[in-house]
């Protein structure tokens, strides 16, 4: 039978600098995913990697986390030695609960942020794509999306936080003028959304991009759009920086943004970083009327009644998952103990009657055994309906099915 593990590393435990370091695009996620089916006893794989964590969610008899955890290293080309000290293994139904409550926002910075439901599709969607989740995984991740719908929908659950708009709220705390400029860098979801919630506050920005055809996309006018010859003037003019580009290393250094600050005059300068990897040199900071925010500057600004909302939700939606998980093992429970007993006796029955027809063994071995299936099926209907998963394979093992293909997470579960 099928068991789940998950390698995860995440904001909770690990610096930025190496959060960075295993930040994967989505290409390169897809092709880890392509990669880790190939390792020992994984079947499925989907990749999770978001400015919050890169995680690796495994199907299969025995999956190889080791190996697998070697495979992301490989890939962000960093020491396995400089990332085993913040990654935390999940098995069984705790990979379940633990993708619910990131899929839920429960375990981001900004708790309960909706920008991770999009993110979780998105990973599924790839790894289906390129057949990389079968039936295991996909199912899990169809199921964690719903508990993500439904703690968004639920009325008792006040707003979706956004990044977006908490990082504004930290960044912009000084910048009480609505007449402030901004400037904002990249196109991609997290600039678009930078840009709703400056429109919502009646703020003037404007957007610059690689592709400006993309800028235009989140631009109010036309005369908002930065090209890359007007980018350094731009930076002098702005007071606020929004950074959300795709980059894999910094676009501004801290000698562009020193440059910068000489032509400004001292006049200080906002930047709001949600990049991961970083779009802004840390070292920055230390610059004299530079305010750099990233992503560790962020806090949730969350009430514990709503966190406990949330979590009830999150654990409704996990026994329901756990019940549907129970129903499809039982079948399968019942399944093994049918075919051996079925076998059984038709192996008795041929032993016994040498020359019988295979039709007449058929007939007769099928009869016999749909008698001495019915008090072992009953029983191992009641074990699996008190969730006794012991109970269940002792009674297989008492019939002789031979229940050595289970996984020990499975067996305790």
């Amino acid at each position: 039978m099928t068991t789940l593990e998950l390698v995860a590393i995440t904001h909770h435990q690990t610096p930025i600098s190496v959060l960075e370091a295993i930040s994967l695009d989505q290409p390169t996620a897809q092709a880890l995913a392509g990669e880790l089916i190939n390792v020992a006893g994984v079947d499925e794989a989907v990749v999770v990697s978001t400015c919050n964590r890169t995680e690796i969610y495994l199907a299969g008899a025995r999956p190889d986390v080791t190996d697998a955890l070697r495979c992301l290293a490989s890939r962000g080309s960093i020491p396995i030695n400089n990332i085993s000290p913040y990654v935390s293994f999940f098995s069984g139904q705790d990979v379940a609960l633990h993708l619910f409550r990131v899929a839920s926002g429960l375990d981001s910075r900004i708790v309960g942020e909706g920008e991770i439901l999009g993110q979780i599709r998105s990973a599924i969607a790839a790894a289906a794509t390129t057949s990389t989740a079968g039936p295991e995984l996909t199912s899990l991740f169809q199921f964690a999306i719903a508990a993500g719908r439904r703690v968004r929908a639920a009325s008792g659950v006040v707003g979706v936080p956004s990044l977006a708009r908490t990082a504004l709220d930290t960044g912009l705390l000084d910048h009480v003028d609505a007449s402030t400029s901004t400037l904002v860098l990249g196109a991609g979801a997290m600039a678009a959304a930078a840009a709703r919630e400056l429109t919502a506050r009646g703020r003037k920005y404007r957007v610059w991009s690689r592709r400006p055809e993309r800028a235009a996309k989140i631009a109010r006018r036309r005369d908002d759009i930065v090209t890359t010859d007007e980018l350094a003037d731009a930076l002098d003019t702005a007071d606020v920086l929004i950074c959300a580009t795709g980059a894999r290393t910094p676009i501004l250094t801290a000698h562009d943004l020193s440059a910068s600050m000489q032509r400004r005059s001292g006049r200080p300068l906002v930047v709001i970083d949600l990049s991961m990897p970083r779009n802004v040199e840390p070292s920055a900071a230390a610059l004299t009327g530079v305010h750099l925010f990233d992503l560790e500057a962020l806090r949730s600004n969350c009430t514990e009644l709503d966190v406990r909302r949330r979590t009830q939700i999150v654990d409704d939606e996990h026994r329901r998952y756990e019940m549907w998980l129970a129903g499809r093992r039982g079948r399968e429970l019942i399944a093994a103990l049918r075919h051996h007993v079925h076998q059984t006796c038709r192996d008795a029955i041929a032993l016994s009657i040498p020359d019988a027809a295979p039709a007449q063994i058929a007939t007769t071995s099928r009869a016999m055994a749909n008698r001495l299936l019915h008090v072992p099926t009953v029983q191992l209907k009641e074990h699996l309906a008190a969730a006794n998963i012991g109970g269940a394979l002792a009674l297989l093992a008492s019939h002789g099915v031979d229940t050595r293909i289970l996984t020990p997470s499975q067996e305790s579960a």
